[in-house]
């Protein structure tokens, strides 16, 4: 049904903004490299990559999106 579809990608998205920026306050002292959208095949689906370094270059987490 597209109400309930539309509720639960509305969900989602609140839940992956939360645990997004639940990230970002952890590591709020590194660096991040957020690479733009890829298409993935022919879907409507996009994957973005983000790298979170340290002060000193190593990589310490990959979030894929």
């Amino acid at each position: 049904m597209p109400i309930q579809r539309d509720a639960y990608f509305k969900i989602f998205q609140n839940y992956l903004e939360y645990i997004y920026v639940q990230v970002v306050v952890y590591f709020s002292n590194y660096t991040y490299e957020i690479t733009s959208e890829k298409p993935l095949g022919a879907s409507k689906i996009v994957i973005i990559f983000v790298t979170i370094t340290d002060q000193i270059g190593h990589s310490l987490m990959y979030l894929d999106f």
